[in-house]
């Protein structure tokens, strides 16, 4: 997967451009005076970036699984004002922001019910008037991606920039780019993972240790072996759960989603801390690749759900298919 491998480059390069193959499948919703400037806009020009807004500050991992209560989840909030809507509201540690040429932000357009029933993903081109930035995140990894709030105020767009929801144009939240963000988060994991192993496999063929090559001692060795068959288990599950989503599209259960992305995410931070400890001192040292690589491992752990919401998730899914299934 081509995010697999421009993350074993660098993440920060991997997480540029995530948002475009994520969410591309939503430009075609765009209407026709816009698309193809769009799609022109993101083929020619490589400064030319999506972004998603969903984050709030009191609105997170929960807009993944959205409760019930009305009063809870997005509260970033879309009036109607005669044929187009009046967005107000903030988002937060949005990437690419001040980059991006398109933004596609969650909002509410009916408070009065759940955000899973009340929330639509609207189309707001940057030049839009009322949009304005905070400064750049100051993130542990990733720290060629830009990241930062993005306030709205009083910013007015025509009816037809609603690319979500198709009751009436609005009301049932975003796509299934949530299923392609999942997978491309898990490609993203086992890119940075092949890059732990590549310069750890490296090092011990090359650091003499007790009068030999590091490699040859057996708890080294060991521990390439662990790395290489976790890389090669989470590679396989995400490229499985891949072709899925090929065959059905958004249709798919979400859980098949989740499960990669989680299983994905622990295993990188797994095989980052072994190849940090492989290169002992030098490993925490910023100059030695590993302490890099540690970082980025660290910040794939978030964004789009925490791992144990995601697994509370798959878990509840599974019990509550065997009920039905009884």
């Amino acid at each position: 997967m081509v995010a697999e491998e421009l993350a074993a480059g660098d993440l920060s390069v991997a997480y540029l451009f995530k948002h475009n193959w994520c969410f591309s499948q939503l430009v075609r919703r765009l209407p026709e005076r816009l698309r193809g400037e769009t799609v022109w806009r993101v083929c020619s020009e490589p400064e030319y970036l999506l972004a998603t807004a969903v984050t709030e500050v009191g609105s997170g991992s929960d807009n993944h699984v959205p409760s019930d209560d009305p009063a809870l989840g997005l509260q970033f909030r879309a009036e109607p004002d005669g044929d187009g809507w009046i967005l107000n509201g903030t988002k937060m540690m949005i990437t690419n922001a001040r980059m991006a040429g398109m933004y596609f932000v969650s909002a509410r357009t009916d408070p009065t019910v759940p955000a899973s029933a009340g929330a639509t993903m609207f189309a707001v081109p940057a030049e839009t008037e009322g949009i304005a930035f905070g400064e750049p995140d100051d993130k542990l990894g990733q720290r060629t991606s830009i990241q930062c709030d993005v306030h709205f105020t009083d910013c007015r767009i025509p009816g037809d920039l609603a690319v979500s929801g198709v009751r009436g144009g609005h009301g049932d939240g975003p796509s299934g780019a949530n299923i392609a963000s999942n997978l491309v988060k898990a490609a993203m994991s086992v890119g940075v993972a092949r890059s732990a192993f590549q310069e750890a496999l490296q090092w011990s063929t090359e650091r003499v240790q007790g009068g030999s090559l590091i490699y040859t001692h057996q708890v080294v060795s060991r521990d390439l072996g662990r790395m290489r068959s976790d890389i090669e288990a989470a590679q396989s599950y995400v490229l499985r759960v891949a072709r899925l989503y090929d065959a059905v599209g958004q249709d798919m259960d979400h859980a098949m989603a989740y499960g990669a992305n989680v299983f994905a995410r622990e295993m990188v931070l797994h095989v980052a801390r072994l190849g940090m400890e492989m290169f002992g001192g030098r490993g925490m040292m910023g100059e030695w690749p590993a302490e890099k690589i540690m970082r980025d491992a660290l910040t794939l752990q978030h964004g789009f759900g925490t791992n144990p919401l995601m697994l509370i998730t798959i878990g509840t899914a599974a019990a509550e298919e065997a009920l039905r299934t009884r």
